[in-house]
């Protein structure tokens, strides 16, 4: 079914699959970007530290915390060779949410993008600051085409 036929609530953020070379990855800060903007977009994201109590487990299965869909995140690329030159990043990242009773997709997108964040180097003095920035724009951009939730009444 689609998003709109099947019509999620609760739904866990699977933690980050990293398929880049570069091992810096803000994995944490891309979940709870994405959990904000799902809440936004009127979306229960189930809280990450229960979620990685016991999605790390190897026993679970999807939907043993009564998930109504899954959200996975794939890092495709995420290339910091012109970061301390240009304070460039470039990404491939994408956004896959899956129906928990029988793994269908119910929608996803990827995004290929490069941020130049020159000027916000001046304001937030961290790599770390900059990849939570670069991690809410991510989120955001996937997520403002997935459909809102309507609640039913």
């Amino acid at each position: 079914g689609s998003l709109e036929e099947v019509r999620p609530m609760d739904v866990v953020i699977a933690p980050v699959v990293d398929l880049s070379i570069s091992g810096k990855v803000p994995e944490l800060e891309l979940r709870q970007a994405f959990q904000r903007q799902l809440i936004k977009r009127r979306y229960s994201a189930l809280a990450l530290p229960y979620t990685d109590r016991n999605v790390v487990n190897a026993s679970y299965t999807t939907g043993a915390l009564e998930e109504d869909a899954v959200l996975q995140i794939t890092v495709r690329e995420w290339d910091l060779s012109r970061w301390s030159s240009h304070s460039e990043v470039s990404v491939k990242v994408e956004a896959w949410m899956h129906d928990s009773r029988d793994d269908g997709e119910l929608w996803g997108g990827m995004l290929e993008r490069t941020f130049y964040l020159e000027q916000e180097v001046r304001n937030r003095p961290t790599q770390k600051g900059l990849m939570g920035t670069v991690a809410e724009d991510i989120a955001t951009s996937l997520l403002e085409v997935m459909p809102a939730r309507t609640p039913q009444p």
